[in-house]
């Protein structure tokens, strides 16, 4: 009873006096082939508690029961010989002994108590006692008792509850009522997030949980597909309004369903990938259209008023107020604008998309009035230095008449007369040609002009006096140095002119010309001097005969001769420098001016010709010789002489010029002039060298075996044998090469040389023999291996790019090829191996190449759109999806994203989320904060249809709420959306009503349905109960205790059990007829001996008793039965 009692305590419950009613007895229990539960041994039992370590009533009958079922799995798994699944029946523990009055569990610093499992004496199974270790967890995360997470399937969107309840199922160790919310629930799954205080049994934590649910058919669901008329073209949401109203029978949701090509014949609805649906379906319907010409009947405007789009659009439906049109639902086109004076015109027609609309209307815009241009200009006096043209004065009138509206393209000048200076003009400004906006005139005065000073203007005064020497020439080149003064030379005179002559500077005064008033004051010019005449411009004719002229006297007399027209005299000149001509020798003077003459500067040089020469080739007329006695130039000219012993000639007196030697097989030939510096001689003779014997080079070139890496192609290899052979004389241009097959690597090649094309000196040929070449390791050519992932990420960029970064590596890209490519990707760095190309021998080995990452890329370019549809999109699927369709030039892929900081939008309340790379994507990098719409509201009259309540179930606010839910299991409502008012409770035989609203808070539903409460059955009382019971045992004791043990066929204790509780039914039923009572719960784990004798046994034990306030309540009743014959 002690332990029946505290339990009774701790959950809250109240155990009520004890009531005798009758059982049977048992017998003997056996224990021949009971388990020993002291053989066994127990693994400890982890258990969450709160941080506070108090559990409430529901908390700790949860974690008795976990510890009990705990203890009896784990005593089936040792004893599987058994076959059973429930040991709860066969032992019992003390758990009471570490549970206080207040329900706490008496745990200590170590969190962890030693419980002893008994084995009930009555068990046939178990015996024995085996203690087990419990140890009580503050700090449980969801994952530790979720273990099945996988669902199965839902017939329907599954609520928050059935979610709970099928994870309870599948995880017996799971107690998520009060300690776990579900989130995010789609099509496909939900988010089991712990609910974390100090008085919940898990930390902060959360658990995915996977389901599918069955998808219909739309083209099933939906029999009907002609919507009728709407007023205008329907949305998404009026097109699934419309589907449900005209099909009674279904309620197709939104969310699940993609409604496009909208037209205003009809549109598609087709199932979205991760909803409830499958297929599409095209519904059909009409738009009920109006003429805009039967709505609009005045269309008149003034111009004044409405001369563009929205005015015109506003003063429209101002004329027309019972239209029933709005701006939105219209525009302008053809708009021509009223102007002064010029009636302007318009058309109206529906706005693009609005098709409830047809047809157009004609608006006419009155003109308007033209404006008197003297209204607006007022100031009309302007400085004729600063507006003395049509355009500066019409400027200059606008800047002085800030405020007139008028631009310079409204207006023109006429009668213009300019100011001058000192004379005042005038001018008249009317509008432009064509411009009608304005009308009248006004007179401009325009202020005479200041005269102008020109040693303001003439600032260059110097002129050279060979350019300006006179009155004219004086201004024109006055004027020329002073390009920006704006003279004339008709505004000038030139006065007191004293003119340069050579050596002599001169003057002159600039005055403004008789009859110009416009200038004003004087300027002094300064006329440079004359230059001195150079006789060099005078005597060009040079030149004299050395045999007529050849002394001063006769020079000079001979160049002035020669230069008639010079006008010098003899006595202006004298001779400098003499050098007389003699034979072969020209001779040179110089003439410069008489001591005394400045009339004349400079100098010229007189040339003198030279005295006849004798030509030699009057002399020399033997000139052939042989090739191979006089083949350069000292023994051709020493064998010419002997040849021409009477020539009177020496060596000395000649040179050789144009020597070509005679080589093997070829002659020679040269040519013989007059040394250098010998004037005596002229002329030339040409020489005829007899040709030398040709050379084999055979004879030459011994060493003929050349290194193939050295040498292998035909300069290199004639280089190489004329370097092995340094005697042979031979030069390279002597030689070429044929026949050349290259050495390769490991193949030996070869060539012939023979002498060059126009070679007569040599003859003959010689084989060369070309040693193979060895292989070249790439390793050794190719060092730079590190390429940017940006410029190269595949194999011919790859090569390009190392050959780039390796230019002394000799290699093609022909040569090579490359293996084992990893790319590069973003954040990620990618390898390949280059090797020699397929049959590429000249080179061997490989390298590896390092691919640098590509550059991460930030989302938050990518997308730009950002804001959602709550109806559409409001879980992280469809929040991705969405955004990838809004930005589909993005490149992105759902499965490179995530979205994280979700906060769902509801109804009324605008949501949330953010959306990153997916974990373990490095390409992308960022983040972007995504809007989503808010939800419309959902009255609740629309999901709450089964209104009426059994009293005797429901009668508080509380279980209204429950009973209402239950009834209405599609709502998707929970009891927190809602609360009742105005609750009339049912009572025995009277009809009771309540009223649910939305929650206070709660923006998601709207409106109120009305609950009947049908009216409560006849109950009685515990305490009248307990009386009545009391009496029926005093008046029918004998005949309820005659149990007779012949009424079962084993009279043992658990059949005589059994034939008690048949007992008590029977006797409960007979007793309380009429009444409600319901017998919740017999729990026979009581069911123990309390007194004895010989004749009587007597026996406790306890049921639940469900009162007429709903409430719960324990009776403990004391059990005397009498046994017919002993057992």
């Amino acid at each position: 009873m002690k332990r029946l009692l505290s339990l009774l305590a701790a959950v809250g419950f109240t155990a009520t006096a004890a009531v005798p009613v009758v059982a049977c007895k048992s017998n003997d229990n056996k224990s021949d082939n009971k388990q020993d539960l002291q053989k066994l041994q127990l693994k400890a039992i982890e258990l969450p508690i709160p941080q506070s370590k108090v559990y409430t009533a529901e908390q700790l009958k949860d974690i008795v029961n976990d510890i009990e079922r705990n203890v009896s799995e784990q005593i089936n798994a040792k004893n599987s010989e058994y076959a059973l699944n429930d040991y709860t029946d066969d032992f019992i523990t003390n758990i009471d002994d570490f549970i206080d009055e207040s329900g706490n569990i008496k745990i200590g610093e170590s969190n962890e108590i030693e419980l002893v499992v008994t084995a009930k004496k009555e068990s046939s199974i178990l015996k024995g006692s085996v203690k087990v270790t419990l140890k009580f967890n503050d700090n449980t995360p969801l994952s530790s008792v979720i273990k099945e997470t996988s669902l199965g399937i839902f017939n329907d969107e599954p609520t928050e509850n059935e979610i709970i309840q099928k994870i309870e199922s599948l995880n017996p160790n799971a107690h998520l009522n009060n300690e776990a919310t579900i989130t995010d629930i789609t099509l496909t799954g939900a988010t089991v997030q712990a609910i974390v205080s100090a008085n919940n049994l898990y930390s902060e934590s959360s658990v995915a949980v996977t389901f599918s649910v069955l998808k219909d058919s739309l083209k099933d669901l939906v029999q009907v597909t002609d919507l009728g008329t709407f007023d205008d073209l329907p949305n998404s949401n009026e097109i699934v309004v419309r589907i449900n109203e005209v099909n009674p029978d279904i309620n197709l949701k939104a969310i699940y369903l993609t409604i496009s090509d909208i037209t205003p014949t009809g549109a598609l609805v087709t199932a979205n990938a991760n909803g409830k649906y499958r297929d599409s379906i095209a519904v059909d319907y009409k738009i009920n259209t109006k003429d805009l010409k039967s709505l609009l009947t005045e269309l008149n405007v003034d111009g004044s008023e409405a001369n563009d789009a929205t005015s015109i659009i506003t003063k429209i439906l101002d004329l027309n107020p019972e239209s029933g049109l709005q701006p939105t639902d219209l525009q302008v086109t053809d708009l021509v604008k009223a102007t002064e004076g010029v009636a302007g015109s318009a058309t109206i027609k529906p706005a693009d998309g609005v098709v409830k609309y047809t047809g157009s209307v004609k608006v006419t815009i009155s003109a308007l009035a033209q404006i008197d241009i003297k209204d607006k200009l007022t100031e009309l006096n302007v400085d004729g230095s600063e507006a003395n043209d049509a355009t500066s004065i019409i400027t200059k009138i606008l800047d002085l008449n800030p405020e007139s509206g008028l631009q310079p393209t409204d207006l023109q000048v006429t009668d213009l007369v300019k100011a001058t200076e000192g004379v005042a003009g005038s001018a008249t400004i009317k509008p432009a040609d064509g411009v009608v906006k304005y009308t009248g005139s006004v007179k401009v005065t325009i202020s005479a002009l200041a005269q102008i000073d020109i040693k303001d203007k003439l600032t260059e005064l110097t002129v050279d006096g060979s350019e300006a020497n006179d009155a004219t020439s004086i201004l024109t080149k006055i004027l020329d140095l002073n390009p920006e003064s704006g003279l004339k030379t008709t505004d000038l005179q030139v006065t007191d002119l004293v003119k340069a002559t050579e050596g002599v500077a001169g003057s002159a005064t600039i005055i403004p010309a008789d009859g110009v008033v416009k200038y004003t004051g004087s300027v002094k010019v300064t006329i440079s001097a004359l230059a001195q005449i150079d006789i060099k411009d005078k005597l060009t004719e040079l030149n004299v005969d050395g045999s007529e002229a050849n002394d001063a006297t006769s020079i000079i007399t001979k160049i002035l001769d020669l230069n008639p027209e010079s006008g010098l005299q003899p006595t202006d000149l004298q001779v400098t420098d003499l050098v007389k001509a003699t034979e072969g020798v020209v001779g040179s003077a110089t003439i410069i001016p008489a001591d005394g003459v400045v009339k004349y500067t400079g100098s010229v040089k007189v040339t003198i010709s030279a005295l006849a020469q004798i030509d030699i080739k009057d002399k020399l007329t033997e000139l052939n010789v042989d090739g191979s006695e006089a083949n350069d130039a000292t023994s051709i000219i020493t064998k010419i002489l002997d040849l021409n012993p009477e020539s009177g000639l020496q060596p000395t007196d000649l040179q050789v010029t144009d020597l070509v030697k005679a080589t093997e097989g070829v002659a020679g030939s040269a040519t013989i002039k007059p040394a250098d510096g010998v004037v005596k001689y002229t002329g030339s003779v040409k020489v005829t060298i007899s040709a030398l014997a040709q050379i084999d080079i055979k004879d030459k070139l011994t060493e003929l075996t050349v290194d193939g890496n050295e040498a292998n192609d035909a300069t290199s290899i004639l280089t190489k044998i004329l370097d092995l052979n340094p005697e042979s004389g031979l030069k390279t241009t002597d030689l070429q090469v044929t026949d050349l097959v290259k050495a390769t690597e490991g193949v030996a090649g070869s060539a012939t040389i023979i002498p060059a094309d126009g070679v007569v000196k040599y003859t003959g040929s010689v084989k060369v023999t070309i040693s193979a070449l060895a292989q070249i390791d790439i390793k050794d050519k190719l060092t730079e291996l590190n390429v940017d992932g940006n410029e190269a990420n595949d194999a011919t960029s790859i090569i390009t790019k190392i050959l780039d970064l390796n230019p002394e590596s000799g290699l093609q890209p022909t040569d090579l090829q490359v293996t084992d490519l990893v790319k590069a990707s973003e954040g990620v760095v990618g390898s390949a191996t280059i090797i020699p190309a397929d049959g590429v021998v000249k080179y061997t080995g490989s390298v590896k190449v390092t691919i640098s990452a590509l550059a991460q890329i930030d989302i938050k370019d990518k997308l730009t759109e950002l804001t959602v549809d709550g109806n559409e999109a409001n879980d992280a699927t469809s929040i991705l999806t969405k955004i990838l369709d809004l930005n589909p030039e993005s490149g992105l892929k759902t499965t490179d994203l995530q979205v994280t900081d979700l906060v769902k939008a509801s109804e009324g309340v605008v949501g949330s989320a953010t959306i990153i790379p997916v974990d373990g994507v490095v390409k992308y990098t960022g983040s972007v904060k995504v809007t989503i719409s808010a939800l419309a509201q959902i009255d609740i009259k629309d999901k709450l249809t089964e209104l009426t309540v059994d009293g005797n179930e429901a009668n508080d606010a509380t279980s209204i709420l429950t009973k209402i839910l239950d009834l209405n299991p599609e709502s998707g409502l929970k009891t927190t959306d809602l609360q009742v008012t105005d609750l009339v409770k049912a009572s025995e035989g009277v009809v009771g009503s309540a009223t649910i609203i939305p929650a206070d808070g709660v923006v998601k539903y709207t409106g109120s349905v009305k609950v009947t409460i049908s009216a409560l059955d006849k109950t009685i009382s515990l305490e009248e109960m307990s009386k009545k019971m009391s009496d029926y045992y005093e008046e029918n004791r004998e005949e309820v205790n005659d149990l007779n043990p012949s009424d079962v066929e084993d009279t043992n204790k658990d059949n005589l059990k059994n034939l008690a509780i048949e007992q008590v039914e029977e006797a409960m039923t007979n007793l309380f007829k009429g009444y409600v009572f319901n017998i919740a719960n017999i729990d026979w784990t009581d069911f123990v001996k309390t007194d004895s004798d010989d004749k009587s046994t007597d026996y406790q034990l306890s049921f639940v008793y469900s009162n007429e306030k709903g409430q719960t309540e324990t009776i403990t009743a004391f059990i005397e039965f009498h046994v017919k014959n002993d057992i």
